[in-house]
C-alpha cells in the first residue's frame, strides 16, 4: 500500500471517470429504438401480469431462412434481468436497463482484475485507463441490448476459466462461477454459444489429460450451465427442438445469407479483424468495417467499378491498421512461447485457443458492423500492453524514449476516443441526436409528452411521418401509450380520417418552412431538434 499509494488513488479515479462517463444521463440518452421497444414490450407484460416468463429470448438477424418468424432465439436470461430489474425499480425503459448498466460498471474493475494476471502494474493501469474512455465500450453503456453484458461475462468466463484449469484443489469457487459465467454467456448472443462450448470443450480436452478426477468438477460446471438454461430446454421439448433446427441451418450456412463464397468470407473475416483492432482501440477510421484490403485485392486481380483513391490519410489509415494487428498478433504468440510463468503462460494459451475460435465463429456471420467484435473487445488492449512491454524491455537503458513513444500512442489514443465521445454527446445534449438511425428514450419523451398536451381529452389521434422518420413511431407510441393516448398510424393518402388530432412528423420547421400536405393547413408545430412535430388541420 504504501509502495503503491499514489497509483491506487490513479486506479481509483480512473474507476471514477468510467462510471461517470457510463452512468451520466443514462434516463435522457438511452436508446430507444425499435428492439428495445419491442423488449421493453415484452417485459412490460411479464411484470403486468399479462404474460408468462418466456422461455427464449431475442432473435439473431443473421439466423433462419426467411422472416423474423424463422429467426433462432437466443436463451432468455437476458429478459429475466429485465423483468427482475423492472420489477424492482419500475415498469419503465430506463429501469430495465439497469442490469446492462451494472455489468458494464463490473467490467471496469473486472477488466483490471483481468489484465493484472498479465501484465505490470503501471501497463495494467494505462490499459484500464484507456478501457474507462473507450468510444467502443461506451457506446454499450447506454442501452437496453443483450450484447451489452457480454464484455463482463466474457472476462468471467476466461479468467474463471483459467483459474479452474489450473487444477489447484480449493477452487470450488471459480467451479461456480465458470458455470454461471458459461451458463448466461451463450444466452446473449448466438456468437457466444458456440464460441464459449467450443473453448471450454478444448480445455476440458486439455485439464483431463493433466488429472482425469477433474471431470467431476467439470460436470458441475455444465450442471449450473444447465441449470440457467432451462428455460431453452422446456420450450425444446414442447416444440419438437423447433429453435435447435433453425440454429443447425443457420450454422452450416444454408440460411439467409449463407451461400458466400468460403474464401470471400474467410478474406472479410480477416480484414474486419484488421480492422477492427485499430477502431475498437482509438476509434480511429471508419464507424463500419468496410473491407478495405479485400477491394484492394480485388483490384489488383480484375476491374471493379468503384476504385479506390489512395490518398494519404487512406495509406496511412490502412498501413497503421495491418502493422497494428500483424504487431499486435506476433507479439501475442511470442509472448505465449517465451512466457517464464507456467500459470501465465496457461492464460496466454486459453486467450490465443479464445480468439482464434472466435475468427471461424465469426465466418458464417462475418458483417460489417463492429459490434460483432463484443466478445474479443479485450484484444486491441493487449496487443497495445505487448507493444509497450515489447518497448521496455526492448531498451531498457533508454527507459525515457520509450516512456515518450509510450505517452505519445497514449495521447493519440485518447484523443480519437475524446473526439468521437464529444461528438455523440455534443448531438445528445442538443437534442439532435435522433434521426433516421437513432432514437433516444429522452427526445423521445419530450415528443410524446407535447401530443398528449395538444391532445387535449382525445385519447385516440393519427399519426404521419416522413419515410426517413419512421422509426421514430414505435417509441412514440410506446411512450403515448404509457399517458393512456392511442396512437393509430396513417399514411398520407388516407382520406377517411374523422376528427381526431392528426400529427405530423417531418422535418425542422427551420429546414423545411414552406412545409404543407394537401387537403390540410397547419394549426401549430413545435420544433423537436433535427425534427418538427406539425398539428394538421382539414381544409374545409
Amino acid at each position: 500500500m504504501k509502495n503503491n499509494y499514489w497509483r491506487i488513488w490513479v486506479i481509483l479515479a480512473i474507476f471514477a471517470v468510467g462510471i461517470f462517463l457510463r452512468t451520466y444521463q443514462l434516463h435522457n440518452w438511452l436508446d430507444f429504438g425499435s428492439d428495445q421497444v419491442n423488449d421493453a414490450v415484452r417485459v412490460g407484460d411479464v411484470v403486468t401480469g399479462k404474460t408468462a416468463w418466456p422461455l427464449l429470448g431475442p432473435d439473431m438477424s443473421k439466423s433462419g431462412t426467411g422472416g423474423r418468424s424463422t429467426r433462432f432465439h437466443i436463451g432468455p436470461i437476458y429478459y429475466y434481468f429485465e423483468i427482475i430489474s423492472a420489477k424492482i425499480f419500475g415498469n419503465y425503459p430506463d429501469k430495465m436497463a439497469y442490469p446492462d448498466l451494472l455489468f458494464t460498471v463490473l467490467s471496469l474493475p473486472l477488466f483490471y482484475f483481468f489484465i493484472r494476471k498479465l501484465f505490470s502494474l503501471n501497463i495494467s493501469i494505462i490499459l484500464t485507463g484507456i478501457f474507462a474512455v473507450s468510444f467502443y465500450a461506451l457506446k454499450f453503456s447506454h442501452s437496453a441490448w443483450n450484447p451489452n453484458s457480454i464484455p463482463f461475462f466474457s472476462l468471467l468466463f476466461l479468467l474463471s476459466l483459467w483459474e479452474f484449469a489450473k487444477n489447484k484443489k480449493n477452487n470450488w469457487l471459480w467451479v461456480v462461477i465458470l458455470g454461471i459465467a458459461l451458463g448466461v454467456g451463450i444466452q446473449l448472443h448466438a456468437i457466444l454459444l458456440v464460441l464459449f462450448p467450443a473453448t471450454a470443450f478444448f480445455i476440458l480436452i486439455l485439464s483431463l489429460k493433466k488429472n482425469w478426477k477433474i471431470s467431476g468438477k467439470w460436470l458441475m460446471v455444465f450442471l449450473i450451465a444447465f441449470i440457467l438454461n432451462l428455460g431453452q430446454v422446456v420450450h425444446e421439448q414442447q416444440t419438437n427442438f423447433s429453435n435447435t433446427k433453425i440454429f443447425i441451418i443457420s450454422l452450416f450456412g444454408h440460411g439467409k445469407g449463407g451461400d458466400a463464397n468460403f474464401l470471400n468470407k474467410f478474406g472479410d473475416d480477416v480484414d474486419c479483424h484488421i480492422e477492427g483492432n485499430v477502431y475498437m482501440l482509438s476509434s480511429f477510421g471508419d464507424t463500419e468495417c468496410n473491407f478495405y484490403y479485400m477491394k484492394i485485392l480485388e483490384q489488383s486481380i480484375s476491374v471493379v467499378k468503384n476504385k479506390i483513391e489512395y490518398t494519404p490519410l487512406f495509406l496511412l489509415q490502412i498501413s497503421f491498421s495491418l502493422l497494428f494487428s500483424l504487431f499486435g498478433y506476433g507479439l501475442l504468440i511470442k509472448r505465449f512461447k517465451k512466457e517464464p510463468d507456467h500459470e501465465k503462460k496457461y492464460l496466454w494459451g486459453i486467450i490465443i485457443l479464445y480468439i482464434t475460435l472466435s475468427f471461424f465463429v465469426f465466418l458464417p456471420v462475418v458483417n460489417s458492423n463492429y459490434r460483432y467484435f463484443v466478445h474479443i473487445f479485450f484484444v486491441p488492449l493487449l496487443f497495445f500492453g505487448l507493444m509497450m512491454d515489447f518497448l521496455y524491455q526492448k531498451y531498457p537503458q533508454d527507459k525515457k524514449t520509450s516512456q515518450l513513444v509510450v505517452a505519445f500512442a497514449l495521447l493519440w489514443i485518447v484523443f480519437y476516443n475524446g473526439v468521437s465521445i464529444y461528438e455523440i454527446v455534443k448531438q445528445l445534449a442538443t437534442g439532435t441526436r435522433s434521426g433516421n438511425e437513432e432514437v433516444v428514450l429522452g427526445e423521445m419523451e419530450l415528443i410524446a409528452n407535447y401530443l398528449s398536451s395538444q391532445s387535449g381529452s382525445q385519447r385516440n389521434i393519427y399519426f404521419m411521418e416522413l419515410n426517413r422518420y419512421s422509426n421514430f413511431y414505435k417509441s412514440i407510441a410506446y411512450l403515448t401509450d404509457k399517458k393512456g393516448i392511442h396512437i393509430e398510424r396513417v399514411k398520407e393518402n388516407k382520406t377517411t380520417l374523422d376528427n381526431r388530432p392528426l400529427f405530423y412528423l417531418g422535418d425542422n420547421s427551420k429546414d423545411n418552412p414552406d412545409f404543407s400536405l394537401p387537403g390540410y393547413t397547419i394549426l401549430t408545430h413545435k420544433d423537436f431538434g433535427g425534427v418538427s412535430i406539425y398539428q394538421l388541420q382539414k381544409i374545409r
